[in-house]
This record gives C-alpha cells, structure tokens and sequence, in this order.
C-alpha cells in the first residue's frame, strides 16, 4: 500500500458495541477502512474482540437486552467472537502497530457514520488508538441530516441508489458509509466528475 498524507486519504472507523455507553459495555468489533479521496480502497483492519474470563459475564442475552443480543446473533458477531475473538489488549496493540505503520498523526480526522459514538468508545476503551487522530470528525451523519433537510427530493433516492447492506458488522457497514457519501458527495455537495456544484 502507498503511504498517503493526511490530507490525501479517508480513515474511515466502525465499533460494535454492547449497548450504548462505552462505561457499562464492552467493543465486540473494531474495523478501519483507509480510502483515498476518491474512495478508492486502500488498506483496511478487522479484529473481533473476545476474553474469557470477562466478555462471557458480560455479553449474554440478559445483560445485553433482546434487541441487541437478537442483533449481534442474527449477524453472527457473538458466535464469531466466542470462537475466535482475540484479547482486547492484543487487539489495541496491533491495531496502534498498524495505524502508526500509516504514519497517523493528530492532523486526521476520524471518518464513519455517526462517528462521535465510535470515538466515545475508542476514548473510554482504547485511549492511545482515539489519541492518534484529530479532535475533529467527519460525520456522514451530518451530511445525511443536512441532505434530507435541504434536498429531501435527493434524501429520497438514497437508500435506492446506495442499497445498503445494513449488517450490522463493521466492514460491511463502512462500506454501506462510503457508498452513502459518495451518494452525497455526487448529488448533493459537489460532482467530483464534472467539477460544477450539484444542483
């Protein structure tokens, strides 16, 4: 993979959580996915996290709630994780060797759907992983919400045009991210293509 600056590529992040505050859960998945600015695959990192004793006490249908625990097992995460789930610790280890690999620095931001949940997680979990990027987000969420409120005729075609695969697994759901902003990025902020302002 070509090393690319900051300003050149996309880093983009997705978490899989247990519920939704990262001081009562546990991250079951971590993927990264680096684009250029195109959004044309680069490089990209997937570990499923597990540990036992610790993740078994925690992660069951009683502790989890119906709705996520039906989530997780529907997408096959917990299975995936009790067979083969690697340590939480050798999880940031490698994952930190391989982000400095690509030189990130402070000046990047992080990008992914509704990422200041991610960044949350990352903080509360995996603090030398979130120390690595910039403060600041890229946030297709927000493009999302500005798109069904200044354009609700192109909001409309989203989900027909990018067909997400909505699985509930990281790779996948980044790549449902990526397909979305370049939905907007053609159609509501910019046509990368011609180079005139979307109508």
């Amino acid at each position: 993979m070509r090393l690319m600056a900051a300003n050149d590529r996309l880093i983009w992040i997705d978490t899989e959580t247990t519920g939704l505050e990262p001081a009562e859960g546990l991250i079951l998945e971590i993927g990264i996915v680096v684009t250029d600015l195109d959004l044309r695959y680069q490089d990209s990192f997937h570990r499923v996290l597990w540990s036992s004793p610790g993740y078994d006490k925690y992660v069951t249908e009683a502790t989890l709630g119906e709705l996520v625990w039906t989530m997780h097992t529907s997408s096959g995460l917990i299975t995936e994780a009790v067979e083969g789930g690697v340590d939480p610790t050798s999880v940031q280890e490698d994952l930190s060797e391989w982000l400095n690999d690509l030189m990130v620095d402070r000046t990047e931001p992080m990008c992914g759907s509704s990422i200041q949940f991610d960044r949350n997680w990352l903080e509360y979990h995996m603090t030398d992983i979130a120390d690595l990027f910039s403060y600041r987000n890229i946030d297709i969420s927000t493009i999302k919400e500005l798109c069904r409120r200044y354009n609700p005729v192109i909001y409309g075609r989203l989900d027909e045009v990018t067909q997400p695969q909505k699985l509930h697994r990281v790779i996948p759901d980044i790549d449902d991210t990526i397909n979305e902003f370049r939905f907007y990025r053609d159609n509501f902020l910019f046509d990368a293509v011609s180079g005139e302002w979307a109508e």
